[in-house]
């Protein structure tokens, strides 16, 4: 800590730090990093494999509905030259 007066600023310390101490939190940190970029990446894995699967899903109700769409009209087309024989 620094101590400070009303008209003296507060003067920077230094504190010794254990050089062992300071590695192991080195450690410690790159640890944690790295097991924080698996799992990150194993998110982003998921999330992309589900999207993919999700991008199938959408395209096959596309074509279903098309499908659909068109045996509506076909009927619709059948229903009115029933109604209306020429």
């Amino acid at each position: 800590m620094t101590d400070t007066t009303v008209n003296e600023p507060a003067k920077p310390t230094h504190v010794q730090i254990d050089p062992m101490a300071a590695a192991g939190e080195y450690a410690a940190l790159n640890a944690y990093y790295r097991d924080r970029n698996l799992v990150l990446a194993n998110e982003l894995a998921v999330q992309r494999s589900h999207s993919a699967m999700l991008e199938a899903q959408i395209e096959n109700l596309r074509t279903e509905l098309e499908q659909r769409n068109k045996d509506l009209e076909a009927a619709y087309e059948m229903a009115s030259s029933l109604k209306d024989p020429e």
